[in-house]
């Protein structure tokens, strides 16, 4: 232990006491009370201390002298000394001295400005605290200010600055108790550092507001409204000149039996205007056209349309959907009958119809190639010739109307539903999980957010993104999913924003299979901490070996959980947006992981035979990441009941005797 821990104390006392043990327990009980207990970790570190002094001897008197002198020391009742009001208010002003000199960085001190601030603080009040101990209390201080900040944030709550308490009617502070039992002491017990740490650490907090579940968002598409734009869409602006470009009216269009005709004649891409060139010819012709556009007068110059592609954006999706099917499925990320039963299904459904300049086809087709590929507007633009304004509303318009879907593509198992067919044939699960009804995990998706933001969407591993929850189905049909929470926030408190505002709820006697990130209650079904979990850990033939019932458990636990990594895989791979984000706002991030998620549905219920649905987990690029189970930042049972909890226990409890009986009696079967 460094000596250094214990400046401040007079060292020349114990240096003068004898060796002789009846003196030092003498000594002991004079000076045990003066021990700053701050100082140590415990009893045994106390010991060890006074033994390196030549105080505690191996004999049981001295050390019944030392636990004397210890339990006489007012300072010595509890492992972590309780910080006096006064102490929390002048830590609380260096902090914030800390962080106007910028050495606050995303809610933390930087390390090598530790020692300084123990040091000024030590010297104003008197102490002898040590670094570990004040970084313990920033710590529990920045807990209680997280809870706080979370709790006035939400709706009916706010923050009383005399006071320094969150206030509330009495009925929502008794439905947040009977929620969280430990949120009642902040009830009566005043926060007086809550606006200095709001300054620290407020922008680093997440809380949720561009949160939303596909039972909570339902925008409405008005098919009525005006087609000409708010402003000049098609109008170019550069050194004062503007320039302007057409679209091409569907009418120019070729005729098409069901809107999907191929073109009459093939089209390659070295066809320019009606007329085709070699790869020779083309490169001959290019200098001409630009000493022509360098020659042409300013003032008599008529611009040049800037789409004047020889085949339009709706013959190019026509041209695509009749020719080979792989074609559309690399486009699209859709077969080509599954594409035009979603385009019937959108107009059917009243979301989508054929405008003036651009049939549902193409404007399904925008939104999907967006999607697929995580193309910008200025991409889709190329392949679809129109303008920024035309691709973002009609990208925007889709995409209302396919999250408008989410309704009747999302929807939870009802109470009275039977066991899953996927747990009914394999006896390893069946009956011993034949009330489980899918599995819930959070993924990570990329966000792109403004610089003020950052620091709530930054995640530990360093990039921004929002935290998605999901519920799965065994047949790998979302059930349910919440998207927009900032990457930071913990997968318990989704979890629960879910459960209180996000209209997600549990069938009754039915429960979700989730990782040691979540709490395990009666609905929610967690593995055995401190036992193999992983698949990986269970690979090969010595590992396979069970030495507890525990690991029974989690390994058939970890076999149907599963179902949700795999799913994430298949929706990743199929939609790189949800990979490579882009410039989106965040409510319309949020809205295409939703909108993603009823794709996803769609495809699996009407065309199961996929090739994405039938891709081994060893070929989805995307497993690796969604496998690694997050350690929660705070107590998962901190959102939970202990009756919710001790339900839970015994669910589980059960599940895994039955299983492991079952194993003997089919080990005994086997071996007679």
């Amino acid at each position: 232990m460094k000596h250094s821990v214990y400046t401040g104390f007079d060292k020349d006392i114990y240096d003068s006491v004898s060796d002789n043990e009846s003196s030092n327990a003498m000594y002991l009980k004079n000076y045990g009370s003066r021990l700053d207990w701050r100082v140590f970790q415990g009893r045994k570190e106390m010991k060890r201390f006074l033994k390196g002094k030549g105080l505690v001897h191996g004999s049981s008197s001295s050390q019944r002298h030392v636990d004397e002198a210890i339990s006489s020391n007012p300072k010595s009742t509890s492992r972590i000394a309780r910080w006096p009001e006064e102490h929390n208010v002048v830590l609380a002003e260096l902090l914030y001295e800390q962080f106007v000199h910028g050495n606050i960085c995303n809610g933390n001190l930087r390390k090598e400005q530790w020692p300084n601030l123990v040091n000024v603080l030590n010297r104003r009040l008197g102490t002898y605290y040590t670094a570990s101990s004040v970084m313990i209390r920033f710590k529990n201080m920045k807990a209680d200010f997280r809870t706080l900040y979370q709790l006035t944030n939400r709706s009916g709550w706010g923050w009383d600055e005399e006071l320094h308490i969150p206030i509330a009617t009495e009925e929502l502070w008794e439905e947040i108790v009977q929620v969280t039992p430990k949120l009642s002491r902040y009830r009566r017990h005043p926060f007086h550092q809550y606006e200095i740490f709001e300054k620290i650490c407020a922008d680093n907090i997440a809380v949720g507001n561009a949160a939303r579940s596909n039972k909570t968002n339902s925008p409405t598409v008005n098919l009525d409204q005006d087609e000409t734009p708010q402003f000049e869409d098609d109008f170019l602006t550069a050194n004062g000149v503007t320039f302007e470009f057409e679209e091409t009216p569907t009418s120019n269009m070729p005729e098409a039996t069901d809107g999907l005709t191929p073109n009459s004649e093939p089209i390659d891409s070295q066809t320019i205007g009606s007329k085709r060139y070699s790869d020779g010819a083309a490169k001959e012709l290019l200098p001409a056209i630009v000493e022509e556009v360098e020659n042409t007068d300013d003032e008599t110059h008529v611009p040049r349309r800037m789409f004047d592609r020889s085949y339009t954006g709706h013959q190019y999706v026509l041209d695509v959907l009749s020719g080979h099917p792989g074609r559309a499925y690399q486009c699209f990320r859709l077969p080509p009958d599954a594409f035009i039963s979603l385009r019937d299904l959108l107009v059917s459904r009243g979301h989508l119809s054929d405008t003036k300049n651009m049939l549902a086809a193409e404007q399904l087709g925008i939104f999907l190639r967006g999607v697929a590929h995580a193309h910008s507007y200025r991409q889709l633009c190329e392949f679809f010739q129109h303008s920024l304004e035309t691709i973002s509303r009609y990208f925007n318009q889709v995409l209302k109307a396919i999250v408008s879907l989410s309704d009747e593509f999302i929807s939870i198992p009802s109470a009275d539903v039977d066991c899953h067919p996927f747990i009914r044939s394999n006896e390893q699960f069946h009956p011993f999980f034949k009330n489980a009804v899918g599995a819930i995990d959070g993924t990570h998706i990329p966000a792109v957010v403004s610089t003020q933001l950052q620091n709530r969407y930054r995640n530990r591993k360093g990039f921004t993104s929002q935290n998605v929850m999901a519920a799965v189905s065994f047949d790998r049909q979302f059930v349910y999913v919440a998207s927009g929470w900032e990457g930071s926030a913990a997968d318990m408190r989704v979890l629960r924003w879910a459960v209180e505002q996000g209209q997600f709820e549990v069938p009754h006697n039915k429960y979700f299979l989730v990782d040691s990130g979540y709490a395990n209650t009666d609905r929610l079904i967690a593995p055995f901490r401190g036992y193999r979990y992983h698949l990986a850990d269970y690979r090969g033939r010595t590992t396979r070996r069970y030495a507890a019932e525990q690991e029974l458990f989690n390994h058939r636990h970890a076999q149907l959980r599963n179902v949700v990594e795999r799913t994430f895989g298949i929706w990743k791979e199929r939609f790189q947006v949800l990979t490579h984000m882009r410039q989106f706002p965040i409510s319309v991030q949020a809205d295409i992981v939703i909108a993603c998620a009823v794709l996803h549905n769609f495809i699996g219920r009407y065309h199961g035979h996929d090739l994405y649905f039938n891709m081994s987990q060893t070929e989805m690029q995307h497993v690796a990441e969604t496998v690694e189970v997050d350690m929660p930042e705070d107590d998962p049972n901190l959102h939970t009941t202990i009756g919710e909890r001790i339900q839970g226990e015994a669910i589980r409890h059960n599940i895994t005797i039955d299983l492991w009986n079952a194993r003997i009696a089919s080990q005994r079967n086997r071996s007679s």
